[in-house]
């Protein structure tokens, strides 16, 4: 059976007992390890109870389907249905699950926590198709999901969160499921129960600095501001950031700004660039789609794609060629 995405959470919660196996796979990774957990507690309230809950790795059973379809096969001995949780499932035990779902009994259902599995996957069809099966894929929050996790955190904790620091989060959070549920956990240890919640105090728990650094260099550069976009360079290698990795968030940002300027309403292709930009850089952005034009554009580009095969090789110290790059954008900027 093949479940929608806005099925999975009620599923998890309250599996059918006709289910026999579960599937959980997709590109958060987080949220696939939550879900497993959550059906998993659905099944067996007690997961440390070694009569009704086995742990496998998908590695053992490809390599041993015999004692998967063993252990799989033993009878309950208190009536209640076994558990075999299967972690780090990937092609190989599509044989294992297929000789299993065949067989006659129904005294153990199997978990299965796989990877990012794609529509051709052998696995994932397997669960799809069959009748006693669930394949129950878990995407990346979108904002609702990321709304409905902070509500809850304000919620269970009285922590007053202000919408500048609301929104940060929204943004910012939503990637993987476990991660954001860390960031979540720092949040709720800095204030603390019944405590208050800044986008500045959002912005150091959450955030990503080298990416803040990254934004903050590119608009002071693409707004002709070489001093500002010199500190910004400082604060990123004291991030850890080297040469290339400079020279490549530049580039992304010129070549999000390149699909601006060269839309028809440059204002509203702002709003509509993916990954969204941050309200705080909004006007800064806003501010570069009006000053630049494509060819202007075009030309960081060049300048960019130089910079970088000027680090790789030559013997010119890759810092200096950084410096040079970010000083010349800058005055294309002012021009």
């Amino acid at each position: 059976m093949k479940l929608s995405a806005h099925q999975v959470e009620g599923f998890c919660a309250s599996p059918s007992p006709d289910m026999r196996a579960v599937l959980l796979y997709g590109p958060d990774q987080g949220l696939v390890a939550e879900r497993f957990e959550q059906i998993s507690g659905a099944l067996a309230p007690d997961l440390n109870d070694p009569f009704q809950v086995v742990g496998i790795d998908g590695a053992e059973i490809a390599e041993d389907m015999a004692r998967f379809l063993d252990e799989a096969a033993q009878i309950s001995l208190d009536g209640r249905r076994r558990v075999l949780r299967i972690r780090h499932a990937g092609e190989a035990v599509t044989a294992a699950i297929d000789a299993f779902l065949k067989s006659e009994g129904d005294d153990a259902v199997v978990l299965v926590q796989g990877g990012d599995l794609g529509p051709r996957s052998g696995l994932r069809r397997l669960f799809e198709r069959a009748e006693a099966a669930a394949a129950a894929p878990c995407y990346t929050d979108d904002g609702r999901a990321v709304e409905r996790l902070l509500r809850d955190v304000q919620k269970s904790h009285g922590i007053e969160i202000d919408s500048d620091a609301y929104a940060y989060l929204v943004a910012r959070l939503g990637r993987d499921r476990g991660v954001t549920r860390s960031e979540l956990e720092k949040l709720v240890l800095f204030a603390g129960d019944g405590g208050t919640l800044d986008y500045e105090s959002a912005a150091a728990l959450a955030g990503d600095n080298a990416q803040l650094g990254a934004d903050a260099l590119a608009d002071a550069v693409g707004l002709g501001q070489a001093a500002d976009a010199f500190r910004a360079l400082r604060r990123l290698y004291e991030e850890g950031l080297n040469e290339i990795a400079v020279l490549r968030r530049l580039l992304r940002h010129f070549q999000s700004l390149h699909a601006v300027t060269a839309a028809p309403d440059p204002l509203l292709a702002v709003q509509k660039l993916q990954p969204q930009i941050h309200f705080k850089r909004k006007a800064a952005v806003e501010r570069q789609a009006k000053q630049w034009s494509p060819p202007r554009v075009e030309r960081v580009l060049r300048l960019l794609g130089r910079a970088e095969q000027l680090c790789k090789r030559t013997g010119i110290p890759g810092r200096a060629v950084v410096q040079e790059t970010v000083l010349r954008i800058a005055r294309i900027a002012g021009t």
